[in-house]
């Protein structure tokens, strides 16, 4: 059934080119982030803003490390390429939110193959995904 959640995710966001909701952690986790937006229309060699929000569920105001990884998709058994690995700090109020703007620049030559992006904090969360098509 999970296997089947994160598949309809990145075809539905494959297919719309939006972010759309997954399911929520399988445990209570501190953090939790989410891609709330993605390139309308992304193009090869050109800059990719997303906005990710981390729900904290802290009681305490927090500093936590968000991990982002660029990668070109690939086809099922076939490695995936990545493109760029970032860290950013974020600040995040006790039991709120807080919101990141990440800009990269997507490759330079077309592929054929969808851009995702995939979001970890650390500590204690669960991750986020999502894959869009280039054009």
């Amino acid at each position: 059934m999970k296997i089947v959640s994160i598949a309809s995710l990145v075809l539905v966001a494959m297919t719309t080119a939006t972010a759309a909701v997954g399911p929520g952690p399988t445990r209570d986790v501190t953090y939790v982030p989410s891609i709330v937006s993605v390139p309308s229309n992304p193009t090869w060699g050109s800059p990719l803003t997303y906005v990710i929000e981390i729900r904290s569920r802290a009681p305490v105001n927090s500093v936590v490390s968000a991990g982002m990884l660029l990668y070109l998709s690939s086809a099922v058994g076939e490695a995936s390429t990545t493109v760029g690995v970032y860290h950013r700090t974020v600040k995040i109020p006790k039991h709120g939110t807080a919101t990141l703007r990440f800009t990269a620049t997507a490759p330079p030559e077309p592929t054929g193959r969808g851009l995702c992006l995939g979001v970890t904090v650390g500590g204690d969360s669960s991750g986020a995904f999502v894959c869009t098509p280039v054009g």
